[in-house]
């Protein structure tokens, strides 16, 4: 146990200690005075680190505080602190639970991002503020509970939602249900909100859902089917994947979708930044010539695909280019039967570009 005053250069001979220490340790600073805040990457990649105990002086627990420390099981946190601010707990792997006292207000983005041991957690009622993925791949995460007092969020089935049930915030991606319906007072799905999903297979949206957040499958690598309500102004779905209500914009084609082929509606003239991310189970994606644009990494991380065909329409050629604009750019040179560019995606090069055709 450490007692009497200590500042922030106490701290950094604390983590020279630590990081040099064969053993593990448990720190209790819960007796020490002068300290305001866990300053930021103050114990980071401190893996000796099993428990600590936080003075009650601190009010706040800085960005990346505790940064990687993958051997941190046990966190006391004070009712003085009342702002967890990004990436204070991210990546503590080993981090089972956690209780957040009634004085925190702030919970920042990426605070308890990749706790892949953390299993539950609690909101208090003082939380006005929680950033995007704060709980984003805790894939042990079952369940996020809130204080029915809190006056901003809410939890149904261990879910998070804003108070009036109307955003979907985070499902969390430890839950082992295979199927899940988003319930019907919701209007939008928040940013990364079903990131990291470790089981969901099936994900129904209701018609009254007219916002889809950034990112928002991210990592669920079951995920096989995105179901669309067909009375849904906005969106749309076919075969599982996901479009926007006309079926010009493919937004996300499912990580777990088995087939290994698949080919792109002619309906098509957008396919939009990592539609389809990650997609392992694919060998061959064939895109009609209606489409026109093609956003970066719309098709990356495909470690099968072998084939991207890439139909032309006549008087027109696909070209690259480094952003949004579509203007200038390096001519490519591919016409229906022209197959020498099949595999143009897996090229490292090109997979950051942005394509779009256009005439010669």
């Amino acid at each position: 146990m450490v007692t009497g005053p200590i500042d922030s250069d106490t701290i950094s001979s604390i983590k020279t200690a630590l990081e040099s220490t064969n053993g593990t340790v448990n720190l209790d600073l819960s007796q020490t005075t002068g300290l305001s805040s866990i300053a930021s990457s103050a114990f980071s990649e401190c893996t000796k680190l099993t428990s600590i105990s936080i003075p009650s002086s601190v009010t706040s627990i800085e960005n990346g505080a505790f940064y990687r420390c993958t051997g941190l099981i046990s966190v006391t946190i004070p009712s003085s602190v009342t702002s967890i601010e990004n990436s204070a707990f991210r990546r503590c792997t080993a981090l089972t639970s956690i209780i957040i006292p009634n004085s925190v207000t702030v919970i920042k983005t990426t605070a308890f991002y990749e706790c892949t041991k953390l299993t539950n957690i609690t909101i208090p009622s003082s939380v006005t503020e929680i950033g995007n993925t704060a709980f984003s791949y805790c894939t042990k995460l079952t369940s996020i509970d809130v204080d029915s007092a809190n006056s901003n969020f809410s939890s149904v089935d261990g879910v998070l939602f804003d108070k009036n049930k109307t955003s979907l915030l985070c499902y969390p991606a430890g839950k082992t249900n295979e199927e899940y319906e988003v319930i019907s007072s919701v209007t939008s799905l928040g940013n990364y909100a079903f990131n990291g999903c470790a089981e969901l297979k099936r994900l129904t949206i209701p018609g009254n859902v007219t916002s889809i957040g950034k990112d928002v499958f991210m990592g669920s690598v079951k995920l096989e089917s995105i179901s669309i309500d067909s009375t849904n102004p906005n969106y749309s779905s076919a075969d599982g994947v996901l479009f926007n209500k006309g079926k010009t914009t493919l937004m996300w084609y499912p990580v777990g979708k088995i087939a290994t082929l698949y080919s792109i509606p002619d309906t098509v003239t957008k396919i939009s930044m990592y539609a389809f991310m990650d997609c392992i189970n694919l060998t061959s994606v064939t895109i009609p010539s209606s489409v026109t644009r093609i956003e970066s990494y719309a098709i990356s991380g495909c470690t099968n695909l072998t084939s991207v065909t890439l139909n032309v329409a006549t008087g027109k050629s696909w070209y690259i280019t480094n952003n949004y604009s579509y203007t200038g750019g390096t001519a490519i040179t591919i016409t229906p039967t022209d197959t020498s560019n099949n595999a143009i995606y897996l090229n490292s090069e090109h997979v950051s570009k942005y394509w779009y055709q256009a005439s010669n």
